[in-house]
């Protein structure tokens, strides 16, 4: 049985929803996802069999491209050029996916692609043996690495270094190291230190300022979901997600999602230490993997299906007026006392200084005044929103919630009761 794949994009945004719709429009249904990706205008789809496919309005209806290819392993879109990376080769388009040419690496299989900047990367899926290469020049040329004995399942950058995550080993599951251009990777950590025959991979890496996060795949009951490092790597302390395999991991600003096999989509507001599910719409049993970023939408393919729900809406950030409140205030949430969500109202009013927008923050804090959960850190506009927040994940008690900005800072209680 072919693996479920499912992948998540953040595209432009067309209308908000409460939870995931199903693009009914998927007319590659015959066919198991296999990688998605895109940017603001367009939406690229592959598959395991029948090539890759694209949409032009956020998945409204989707054309068949002319790259036919067994399988379309990994997507990456830099300006007007999409890279393609398929069991043949890697395959670029100029033209954001009208036509395509053979690039490179012809007949070897390339399992991931990576752009930072000028540099493209290219990990290839051959036993004899794996290889990282990169290009300064959009390909035209092309540097092997010495990364050339494990098989590498993703990339990530935190701006000062390249990551690259691998399967397991006899050992455990590694973390390689290096510069922007540069051929040598280091080892410089193995991530989970719990068991050093556990079998277990790193399905995907991802940063967040400071922080650097591995979602593990092959769960262990003894393990977590998700790791973190907050030292470039060097140490992995596991979060509170136990909940299965992760095999995607991506953010919406200061926010992190995991795409669970088996289990849905979680999203954490405090960089891992909690989580709440997101599984409106889809249930909680989907296998999901892979996963991407653009701007205000989301996308989640599971197998044969893609749906898709508004980023605003996923982290719980709705905008429900945008008349200009004469002050910032916050509300007290309701329900209160509440089991296990309750909603939260601020009015953001006139910015200082003809700004058109000013940064807001909304953070919960326990009793010890311990942050564990940030619902908003982000720049909005004047107008009224509400904010929903989820203590699935927490204990029975007391928790409260302050709104801060520039000008403003107020505090309010409100109860858990389970």
């Amino acid at each position: 049985m072919k693996k479920a794949i499912v992948v998540l994009v953040m595209l432009v945004a067309m209308n908000a929803s409460g939870q995931w719709v199903q693009l009914s429009n998927w007319n590659g249904a015959n066919n198991t996802i296999y990688s998605i990706t895109g940017d603001s205008n367009y939406l690229f789809v592959g598959t395991y069999e029948d090539g890759l496919y694209r949409s032009t309005n956020a998945g409204e209806t989707f054309t068949k491209t002319s790259l036919n290819e067994y399988r379309i392993s990994s997507i990456a879109v830099s300006g007007n050029n999409v890279f393609a990376g398929t069991v043949f080769g890697l395959y670029l388009s100029t033209d954001k996916g009208n036509s395509w040419s053979l690039n490179s690496f012809n007949n070897l299989a390339i399992l991931k692609i990576f752009i930072q900047g000028n540099y493209i990367y290219a990990a290839t899926d051959s036993y004899n043996p794996y290889k990282v290469y990169f290009s300064s020049n959009n390909g035209v040329n092309w540097v092997q690495t010495n990364l050339s004995t494990q098989k590498i399942t993703s990339f990530t950058y935190d701006g000062c270094y390249i990551y690259a995550a691998s399967k397991y080993t006899l050992i455990k599951p590694p973390i390689y190291r290096s510069t922007l251009g540069d051929t040598s990777w280091t080892l410089i950590a193995y991530v989970d230190s719990l068991s050093p025959d556990s079998r277990q991979s790193v399905g995907d890496l991802i940063s967040i300022g400071n922080y650097i996060f591995a979602g593990m795949t092959n769960f262990q009951m003894y393990t977590r979901s998700v790791y973190q490092s907050s030292n470039y790597g060097v140490n992995w302390i596991p979060t509170s997600l136990d909940e299965g395999d992760v095999f995607t991991l991506s953010t919406t600003g200061n926010n992190l999602v995991a795409g669970m096999y088996g289990r849905g989509v979680y999203l954490s507001t405090n960089y891992g230490e909690n989580w709440i599910s997101k599984n409106q719409g889809i249930g909680n049993n989907e296998y999901i993997s892979y996963s991407s970023k653009t701007n205000n939408y989301i996308f989640v393919g599971s197998s044969q299906h893609i749906w898709r729900r508004t980023l605003a809406e996923i982290v719980s950030v709705q905008n429900i007026s945008t008349e200009v409140p004469s002050s910032y205030s916050l509300s007290q949430n309701y329900p209160n006392p509440f089991n296990p969500t309750t909603l939260i109202r601020i009015n953001v009013g006139k910015t200082e200084n003809g700004k058109q927008k000013t940064v807001v923050k909304l953070v919960v804090y326990d009793v010890a005044g311990k942050e564990v959960a940030r619902l908003v850190n982000k720049e909005l506009q004047p107008g009224t929103y509400e904010v929903t927040f989820d203590g699935s994940r927490l204990n029975s008690g007391v928790y409260f919630y302050r709104l801060t900005t520039e000008t403003f800072n107020e505090t309010k209680r409100m109860v858990l009761i389970k």
